[in-house]
């Protein structure tokens, strides 16, 4: 269940990609583009394998090495595309949520300003906005890979039943990691970016009240406070390292072992006559 809360900041997040839907339509259509030629290339390196190398047709091999060629060309441009509207939407969503940010301050009662550290709204408008910016800067590669991920599998199933069938079954081991490790990842980080506003908070009134605490000889009290909170940041952020230096080796070790399987396999359904080399490459490099 979705705490109101989040729900609004749900909202407010669409909000903004309506307002900014030139760019967030930009960016996902070259996002698009890069993935259609992520799998377009390895087919045409499969038809140059099998139609010009293996079915020895020499006419072939030009055209289709410039085929290959000109998709590489047409990602390279998606790639370009798609980093350049998606930073351009997250830049511009990113300093019209700071002008929001300051406004809704100024309007807020005495009474909120009262309990509330300076520090913390500091952060709020600063590092915790940083991270809104990379929700909208990933967006539209996030898209394009999932789209890519569907596509992929159906591809290599339709070239091998029994090759995509063993691939299909890394995916259930896949999510089931990916979900362990958003379990714990998420709590860590979102307590890391609260110290790292409170840290804030200890700082910015410590050198707001530089004169009373230099009267008073409170130097070596606000040390500390800052100390502790700094701390309480390295000991939390250390957690968020150890979890990630435990799953990422997992993922990275998921896909070679697939690998392994299938050019074992896949080798021996070739020698067997059931696969060709190019869909071989095809399936090798979908993988």
């Amino acid at each position: 269940m979705i705490d109101p809360g989040t729900r609004r900041g749900i909202r407010l997040l669409f909000s903004l990609l309506v307002g900014y839907r030139r760019e967030a339509i930009l960016s996902t259509v070259s996002a698009f583009v890069w993935m259609v030629m992520v799998i377009v290339g390895p087919y045409l390196t499969k038809l140059v394998i099998d139609r010009a190398i293996e079915g020895d047709r020499r006419e072939l091999l030009f055209p289709l090495v410039g085929a290959v060629l000109a998709a590489g060309v047409i990602k390279a441009l998606g790639v370009g595309g798609r980093r350049y509207f998606a930073f351009l939407l997250s830049y511009r969503a990113e300093t019209d949520l700071r002008n929001r940010i300051f406004e809704h301050i100024q309007r807020l009662e005495f009474t909120y300003h009262d309990e509330t550290p300076t520090g913390e709204l500091m952060s709020r408008a600063s590092s915790d906005l940083s991270q809104v910016r990379l929700v909208y800067a990933m967006l539209p590669i996030t898209i394009a890979n999932v789209a890519m991920f569907v596509v992929v599998v159906a591809v290599m199933l339709s070239i091998d039943v029994t090759l995509g069938a063993i691939v299909s079954l890394a995916i259930p081991l896949l999510l089931y990691i990916a979900n362990t490790y958003a379990r714990r990842v998420i709590d860590i980080a979102t307590d890391v970016q609260q110290k790292l506003a409170d840290n804030t908070a200890v700082i910015a009134e410590a050198i707001g009240g530089i004169r009373v605490v230099k009267s008073y000889g409170q130097e070596a009290q606000e040390t500390a406070k800052v100390h502790l909170a700094a701390i309480g940041i390295y000991e939390r952020s250390m957690e968020l390292i150890k979890n990630r230096a435990i799953f990422i080796p997992l993922f990275e070790l998921v896909a070679p072992l697939a690998t392994a399987v299938i050019l074992g396999m896949g080798g021996l359904r070739v020698i067997e006559g059931a696969l060709t080399p190019g869909e071989f490459y095809q399936f090798a490099e979908y993988m």
